[in-house]
């Protein structure tokens, strides 16, 4: 009766490289590093630094307009720049978006409005009142992010009690604690450390003190 072994011969093959050779025109990709390199030392200023365009959406100059009005700061040139930058992305809908051709955003739109009325628009110009009819068919102020209403707050714009916020309550409850939040049919679940330390109460106490002193007397209310 013959035998069988239980274990099939295997076959040693030689490696095949799944996507080729890691060292193939390897001298091409050491020739692009070094331009790079020079590129790069090229555009280095002679104090040490790089400077460059620093890219986003329309939020940054938003917020650039934003923070210039509440402190009674920034030129007016400047300003009027941001301005150009707000219109060049508005989409054809009348709202902004967070990425290039991307769907329009509510808390963009609010903030984009908001600063053009900052910088003397009139509610009736084609522009806003375009911007105004889709923030208005989307939901309106109340739907924007926390951060955004916060601006608003800031401006006059929107109630601090309509604003999200976290109970002072919850540093009661030791150094971690679990959360859930839930907003229409959709729940959240979160479990977070709180950082106790006394030093962090009473410099976060300070820097709150500072900020409501210097927002004491900004009052600029903007009808839509």
């Amino acid at each position: 009766m013959g035998t069988f072994s239980s274990n099939p011969k295997v076959v040693n093959l030689p490696a095949q490289p799944r996507f080729g050779r890691i060292d193939l025109g390897l001298e091409h990709v050491v020739e692009g590093m070094e331009r790079a390199t020079d590129r790069l030392l090229s555009l280095q200023h002679p104090d040490g630094y790089w400077c460059g365009e620093l890219e986003a959406d329309s939020m940054l100059e938003s917020d650039y307009i934003f923070v210039h009005t509440l402190l009674g700061t920034g030129d007016r040139g400047r300003m009027e720049r941001a301005v150009n930058e707000i219109l060049r992305h508005q989409n054809e809908d009348g709202g902004w978006s967070v990425h290039p051709n991307g769907p329009s955003n509510i808390s963009l739109g609010v903030k984009a409005y908001l600063a053009l009325k900052l910088m003397g628009w009139s509610a009736d110009h084609p522009v806003l009142v375009k911007a105004r009819e889709w923030i208005l068919a989307n939901g309106g102020v109340t739907e924007v992010n926390t951060f955004t209403k916060i601006y608003l707050c800031f401006m006059g714009q929107y109630e601090y009690d309509a604003v999200p916020a976290v109970p002072p309550e919850l540093r009661s409850g030791g150094t971690s604690i679990s959360m859930r939040f839930r907003r229409g049919r959709e729940r959240s679940s979160y479990r977070c450390r709180l950082r106790t330390r006394r030093s962090r109460s009473r410099n976060s106490r300070r820097s709150r003190e500072s900020m409501s002193s210097s927002w004491a007397a900004v009052k600029m209310p903007i009808s839509i």
